[in-house]
């Protein structure tokens, strides 16, 4: 029973060894988000208080000593991808020249532990914040004593691997949510008998090689993409019960583990245009590049399989249309996401399979799922667009098909420097007369109304007029910009007529099928 005045922290699950060392299986997290409190208050004790207590501090909570090494070791113990820069950046001393010299870090969980030792750090200052000098000290002891002894939390002792997958089964169907990646974690430790410390060591290297990805839930997301590519579109809450009924063996788990380490390095690459994976690639990974910047996800598992499968020409190639297909989803918006996932993960699988050998194939079998030209054109002409992002790359790549550029559908979305500019602005205030209020409302985030303009030109225009917008619009390099130079007056009609001819161009910007030779 948890007293007033006390903080429950949860449950706590723990599996000594035979060294008497105890395995956390679940509640690393908040074990050392605890400790990195306490090494916080130490660091303020040894840099602005007593280094003596400091040491007592460090000694007490942080480290013990090995009789046999006569060395002091810590308390706590991350993974292997993490305990060297957590000991650096956490147990060792604030002057030690280590830390001092440690370089700023690169995985996103080494991230985690800096930034999350930079907020205890905070936490500590605004502990003493407004207390004499002589009472900061008991004020960060206080808190000491409150982790020590009101700091609860329900310790289970496991015998064994088995035991503690009980516990995390018992645990999720009493309603205390795990991730599917925790349960598939023990469940596939649980089962490795004498394999267990490979499976381990192929698991911990799968997601060494994931952590590089700056992506929530990258471990997850990987897992049900790598099935749906071999097996079949799956749903997340689903993705543990298929694992568990079909890799159930010693030697099912071997192999899975495996394959999952193997594959990981391939599926990090999907993630990254300036992986070494698209050296052997030449010229596809600006269209995995666009690919990332329109954050779509759906194709992901027909993009895995197709990277283990298809020659690097296929792979460009499909990579290509994949960027005019995610135009065409993204416009028409009529498949809801799981229509879209189960069409991308049924033609995985016959890519994985090998019955998809090439991407004029794939274009073939995906034909009765991407909008036709005539579809496509029709939304284009009334799209609504108010992603800023979004709207900014199909204008500029409007811009260059209509420039004459051969690959127009590659367009990089960091350029800041071109700005979106709304000519039927949101707040008319007293500039745009005669406008009702629906009429605006209808067409302010159309994209005929949306125009590209340097950000020093756009940031002078804000509300103003349709006549003193128009001038600066006239001198703009981009065509499709000046094309409203043309026109007397700007409602409705000439959002919809400009529109039009924008929708003419986004079927030859963004075809069905790119405009390449066929690939053996």
């Amino acid at each position: 029973m948890v007293r007033q005045g006390e903080y429950f922290l949860g449950t706590i699950v723990g599996m000594p060894d035979d060294a008497g060392n105890v395995f956390v299986v679940d509640g690393q997290q908040r074990l050392a988000t605890t400790t990195m409190l306490v090494a916080a208050i130490r660091d303020h004790f040894y840099m602005h208080v007593d280094k003596e207590q400091a040491k007592i501090i460090h000694d007490t909570y942080i480290t013990l000593p090995d009789p046999r090494t006569k060395e002091y070791v810590p308390h706590l113990y991350l993974n292997a991808n993490d305990h060297d820069y957590w000991y650096k950046r956490i147990v060792l001393y604030p002057d030690d020249p280590i830390r001092a010299k440690l370089p700023k870090p690169t995985r996103p969980s080494h991230r985690s532990i800096d930034k999350a030792a930079s907020i205890a750090a905070r936490r500590v200052k605004e502990i003493i914040a407004g207390h004499r000098a002589e009472d900061q000290k008991e004020r960060l002891f206080e808190w000491l004593d409150f982790i020590r002894e009101k700091a609860r939390i329900i310790w289970v002792t496991v015998p064994d691997e088995n035991a503690a997958y009980v516990i995390f089964e018992t645990m999720n169907d009493r309603g205390l949510a795990l991730s599917a990646t925790d349960l598939l974690k023990n469940y596939l430790f649980s089962r490795a008998d004498d394999q267990l410390e490979y499976v381990k060591q192929k698991w911990f290297s799968m997601s060494g090689t994931l952590d590089s990805v700056l992506e929530g839930d990258i471990l997850r997301n990987y897992v049900r993409h790598y099935w749906t590519s071999k097996y079949g579109v799956i749903r997340t809450q689903e993705l543990f019960g298929a694992i568990k009924k079909n890799v159930h063996t010693k030697q099912d788990i071997v192999e899975f583990v495996t394959d999952l380490s193997d594959v990981s390095g391939t599926y990090a690459a999907l993630l990254n245009p300036m992986h070494t994976f698209w050296n052997e690639h030449p010229g596809a990974s600006k269209y995995l590049e666009t690919l990332l910047s329109l954050k779509v996800v759906q194709m992901r598992p027909l993009l895995l399989s197709a990277a283990l499968r298809f020659s690097a020409p296929n792979l460009a190639q499909l990579l290509k249309v994949l960027v005019s297909w995610s135009v065409r989803f993204l416009v028409v918006g009529t498949f809801g996401s799981g229509a879209l996932e189960s069409h991308y993960g049924e033609n995985a699988k016959n890519v994985y399979d090998r019955k998809i050998r090439t991407a004029n194939d794939l274009i073939g079998a995906m034909a009765r799922a991407v909008p036709s030209d005539e579809v496509f054109q029709g939304a284009f002409k009334t799209a609504r667009v108010t992603t800023a992002s979004l709207a900014r790359y199909y204008l500029r790549a409007l811009e260059l098909y209509n420039a004459g550029d051969p690959e127009p559908e590659h367009v990089p979305n960091d350029d800041v420097i071109i700005n979106l500019e709304h000519i039927m602005p949101e707040h008319p205030e007293d500039q745009w007369p005669g406008v009702p209020p629906d009429e605006l409302e209808l067409n302010y985030s159309r994209l005929g109304n949306q125009v590209l303009l340097k950000m020093s030109e756009n940031s002078a225009l804000g509300n103003k007029s349709f006549a003193v917008k128009k001038p600066v619009w006239a001198k703009s390099k981009y065509a499709l910009t000046s094309m409203a130079k043309s026109q007397t007056t700007w409602r409705e009609r000439q959002v919809l007529e400009r529109q039009a001819k924008l929708a003419e161009l986004a079927l030859r910007t963004w075809p069905l099928k790119p405009s390449r030779k066929k690939t053996k």
